[in-house]
């Protein structure tokens, strides 16, 4: 088998020597492949349902690894003929958004590297080039992005989602008690048995990932507990409105929300809140001054950890209004 090279891929084929640990209790079983049960990491770039990471040239001396974990990124610096690993730290998905982010990447890279290899004195501010430069960590409005970060679990929640189904509401923005989401399982991956979750709407609305996590172990109580963490509950709500087939839903009564009726505003932090267009007051209610905004696309939900938590109930009304 033939790899692409990194320096035109992207992809870097080759293992880690120093295994990565697993990720702590995993719901994974032990027969599905991810980069956190196998003793060495290789992510062939050649199958779309294979464990990919983006994996980054830093300089002549050293690689950088962007490795997804339910909560962030393990970010792993190699040097770039061997694969030895050089220096680890472990981050949220969106440190790259600020320039104190990507400082403190840099200098906890520098600082950890291990007493086996010289410090490259160029080696900061060339990381620090890279995170601001690297087509990988350019844009959180890029798709591709958020597939590249999207951790395994979420990936495996995904690819055993059978059936999606909205029903029992005639207005979502004043829902009846009995307005639901059935969203139907595998039990295990590529198996025949399946289960459903059912999750009020109101619920469902949640931005807290323990909605989901503590309805699947109630629905599949024989299997670990779920790592979830709440940026990629929201990833996982937008495939499943994506996915819903919607019933008992009075069209006329839903309010109409435009999608360019709002649009992402950056606050200092980095963090994208969802405003109206030309407002500062976001729909969790902060005030967002920022002059720095991105249109509301509603097939391209930026990457999750990069989105204002307390925004992700408005953002998925808007998902599903436009929907449906």
């Amino acid at each position: 088998m033939v790899f692409p090279s990194s320096e035109s891929s992207g992809w870097d084929p080759r293992p880690l020597d120093d295994p990565i640990q697993k990720q702590k209790p995993s719901i994974i079983p032990n027969e599905v492949l991810t980069l956190h049960d196998v003793p060495t990491a290789r992510n062939a770039p050649l199958d779309r349902d294979a464990f990919q990471y983006p994996v980054v040239p830093i300089n002549e001396t050293s690689r950088l690894h962007l490795v997804p974990v339910y909560s962030g990124l393990f970010i792993v610096l190699t040097d770039p003929d061997t694969a030895t690993v050089k220096s680890t730290t472990r981050q949220d998905c969106d440190f790259y958004l600020t320039y104190e982010g990507r400082h403190k990447v840099a200098e906890q890279l520098t600082q950890g590297m291990h007493d086996a290899f010289k410090s490259d004195e160029n080696l900061k501010s060339d990381l620090l080039t890279t995170l601001q430069e690297a087509a990988c960590l350019r844009d959180p409005f890029d798709e591709t992005v958020t597939a590249q970060f999207r951790p395994p679990v979420v990936r495996w929640i995904r690819r055993r989602t059978v059936d999606v189904q909205f029903s029992g509401a005639s207005d979502l923005n004043n829902p009846s008690s009995n307005a639901s989401w059935n969203i139907t399982l595998e039990a295990s991956e590529g198996g025949t048995r399946t289960n459903t979750i059912s999750i009020a709407h109101q619920k469902f609305l949640s931005s807290q990932s323990s909605v989901f996590r503590s309805r699947y172990k109630r629905t599949f109580p024989q299997q670990s507990h779920l790592q979830l963490s709440n940026g990629w509950w929201l990833d996982l709500c937008k495939f499943f409105i994506e996915q819903a087939s919607y019933e008992g839903v009075n069209l006329q009564a839903i309010e109409n929300k435009r999608a360019n009726s709002v649009e992402y505003r950056q606050s200092g932090t980095g963090t994208f809140h969802l405003t109206g267009v030309g407002e500062t007051e976001a729909a969790c209610g902060c005030s967002v001054r920022s002059s720095t905004t991105r249109s509301f696309d509603p097939i391209g939900v930026p990457l999750p950890a990069a989105v204002c938590a307390n925004c992700a109930p408005e953002i998925k009304r808007h998902l599903i209004s436009i929907r449906i």
